[in-house]
């Protein structure tokens, strides 16, 4: 998020940058390397999952950042010096529960790979 004043209007604009969305049928050819490609069912389900995932750390981080400025106006305080936060992007969630023998499901993604 990018945070800017314009003088001659006096105001105050915010522009959000896009994180990127999984695509099934890009992520599909990059799922070359694996030895056993799953369905397009099973990419469908970890992809609704992926992105319930992506909307929960969003909503963590924005009460977050709400939390820290609170703190810096009322208390003149800062207790959260950094924050920074990301997730795997589905090739390597992928490739991570491959090299470690779980079925390349969603089922199995979600209860085994952290």
């Amino acid at each position: 998020m990018v945070v800017f004043f314009d003088n001659n209007l006096k105001e105050e604009h915010m522009i959000l940058a896009r994180q990127n969305v999984v695509n099934l049928k890009k992520l599909q050819s990059q799922l070359g390397g694996l030895e056993k490609r799953p369905e397009i069912d099973e990419l469908s389900k970890m992809i609704k999952i992926f992105q319930l995932y992506q909307a929960g750390q969003k909503e963590i981080s924005t009460k977050l950042e709400n939390l820290d400025s609170e703190f810096q106006v009322n208390y003149d305080y800062n207790p959260i010096h950094h924050m920074e936060s990301r997730m795997k992007d589905m090739q390597s969630l992928l490739q991570k529960a491959e090299r470690k023998g779980y079925a390349l499901t969603a089922e199995s993604i979600q209860k085994n790979i952290y």
